[in-house]
């Protein structure tokens, strides 16, 4: 058994004082890893930088040589020697749905962050002893054994089970189906459980009735309400993480929608990805980067159904669930990375830079969660069209259920093209080499699909504004930064992103960029490139300004199209 002990002294200070006891050792050298990056976020996260003292010792207590090999290994010189202890502290000051946090309110950990491992041993039993204040209670999916001590099947359940553990959380169940689900709240919110518990349990219930079954005994949501803007969640086999705020604005409606929103996509995930998983991650390799192709499927299809529940369950009503969708029009089509890279080079491109758009070439790459979810939406309306609605992706899901995640066996690209073609009972050529090997723009594809489900897909030109020249802007410290250039535009001819537009024809901009240059043909942009003043003529280019793209309900179309839409989503 792999014993952990976890303790800290000055919570204000964010150490952990981490040990662990590591025995039945029969190798010369032994090798200690702490995970590179974590299920959920496939970038390379580093988590031994956040250790700052670490030693080894046997069971005597008697210091043993060791080497630091790589960014995250340890070798050990084991001979004669069968048990040894690791002591090290952790750097606990990373606040969001993937990290590690201490204060003197609350122990919140994502096991996956700083606990170590030998790979020869991640399939025994783990225990983790935490020394806690008396009055703390621990949110987790994993079982206690005592008040403050856990333990796991093997090191991967273990790191997949994160915990928060305070004198303050807010606590309420429900059950669907004879599992109980738990909502956990750490954070200055107090919402009206009554409502709450009612949306919760529909879109739980609707997502077990697409699937089947629930593939867990529990389930725990870990909400991490928090006293500033936040939007974070990871998933995890039977709980998740939710980092959310700022906590005033929680009762709000649209922060509510989207809170409810963020809970039904990662519950999702307990069957798209921590089950249904690609063959590449079969098991998860720690260490290094695993690269798959599928990320459109793990990512796109979960953003897709976390919103479909909350409309097919009756959450939403359909209007709402188009004005979701037509916010990921807005930042899919908006990103003209879409001309650039297909979702499969995406998908491979994630441990690259699949988070940030900060220095890396602009417009690279697409997005697996928007497209993904585009993509989703056009593959389920596809399977609809081509059986009268006798078929859907809920059929696709349900197989790759039966198939592969009940079976934990892992899928391959052309297993989840095989499950597709099968349930819309003939080739998908088109779509796979159009949607996603290929770059074809998705409004030709959506265009007259929709309107099979009493839609219209409205293309606007927008003719006021930055975007009439072919750009956008953020206000940053009181700075209006360019944060979009449209490639054909004249504006691409002239702006750079990150350009500081400081005035229109000598008139200083604050925070009124587009009521200056309304109606304007031509203007003269007074700008701070790299600290350099520069003045710039743009004159408007009426073939290549920004357009936007979204759904809209056709209230008088045909009543075969409104049942199509209501055998979709439930509602009109």
């Amino acid at each position: 058994m792999l014993i952990y002990q976890i303790s800290y002294q000055s919570p204000h200070e964010h150490f952990l004082d981490i040990e662990c006891r590591i025995s039945q050792i029969a190798e010369e050298k032994t090798y200690l890893k702490l995970p590179a990056w974590r299920p959920g976020r496939y970038e390379l996260q580093n988590y031994a930088k956040n250790i700052q003292q670490f030693a080894i010792f046997d069971n005597t207590n008697n210091p043993i040589p060791f080497k630091k090999i790589n960014k995250n290994c340890w070798e050990v010189s084991t001979k004669n020697i069968t048990e040894i202890v690791v002591r090290y502290n952790y750097y606990a000051f990373q606040m969001d749905a993937g990290g590690a946090y201490v204060d003197d309110n609350q122990l919140y950990l994502n096991f996956v962050n700083c606990l170590i491992y030998v790979d020869n041993q991640m399939d025994i039993p783990c225990e983790v002893r935490l020394q806690l204040p008396s009055n703390y209670e621990i949110a987790c999916g994993l079982p206690k054994i005592q008040k403050h001590t856990l333990k796991a099947e093997n090191y991967h359940r273990l790191v997949d089970s994160p915990l928060i553990a305070s004198a303050n959380l807010k606590y309420r169940t429900y059950d669907v189906n004879g599992v109980p689900f738990h909502i956990w709240i750490k954070g200055d919110w107090l919402p009206d459980w009554e409502v709450l518990l009612i949306d919760f349990e529909r879109f739980t219930r609707f997502q077990i009735g697409v699937m089947g079954e629930f593939p867990e005994k529990e389930y725990h949501f870990l909400c991490q309400i928090l006293p500033y803007k936040a939007y974070h969640g990871v998933e995890h086999q039977n709980s998740t993480v939710i980092c959310f705020g700022s906590a005033e604005t929680m009762n709000e409606e649209n922060n509510y929608q989207e809170f409810l929103s963020i809970c039904s996509h990662e519950l999702f995930h307990a069957w798209n990805i921590c089950k249904i998983r690609p063959a590449e991650m079969m098991p998860y390799d720690y260490s290094k980067e695993i690269y798959f192709e599928t990320g459109f499927v793990v990512e796109g299809i979960t953003t897709y159904y976390g919103e479909l529940a909350l409309a097919r369950s009756g959450v939403w009503k359909s209007q709402q669930f188009v004005a979701e969708m037509n916010k990921v029009f807005k930042k899919h089509f908006e990103n003209f990375g879409r001309f650039n890279s297909s979702l499969i080079e995406s998908s491979m491109d994630l441990w690259v830079d699949g988070y940030t758009s900060m220095n890396t070439a602009p417009n690279r790459k697409v997005s697996i969660y928007q497209k993904g979810s585009i993509v989703s939406m056009i593959l389920d309306l596809e399977i609809r069209v081509r059986t009268q609605n006798q078929r859907s992706l809920d059929d696709v899901l349900r197989l790759l259920w039966q198939e592969y995640g009940k079976k934990q066996k892992g899928y391959t690209l052309q297993d989840y093209i095989n499950v597709c073609e099968q349930v819309a009972g003939g080739s998908l050529k088109q779509y796979f080499d159009d949607c996603i090997f290929g770059k074809r723009p998705l409004e030709q594809v959506l265009e007259p699909l929709v309107e099979n489900f009493a839609l219209r897909l409205i293309i606007n030109h927008y003719n006021t504004g930055s975007e009439i020249f072919g750009f956008q802007t953020v206000q940053k410290d009181g700075v209006t930064i360019v944060s979009l250039i449209e490639p054909n535009s004249n504006a691409a001819k002239v702006l750079s992103l990150q350009d500081e537009i400081i005035a229109v024809n000598d008139r200083k901009v604050e925070n009124n960029l587009n009521v200056l240059i309304a109606d304007k043909q031509t203007v003269i942009l007074t700008i701070f490139r790299q600290r350099m003043l520069y003045h710039i003529v743009l004159t408007v280019n009426k073939e290549s300004y920004l357009k936007e793209y979204t759904l809209q309900i056709q209230q008088n179309s045909e009543n075969s199209k409104k049942e199509n839409l209501v055998s979709w989503l439930g509602y009109v």
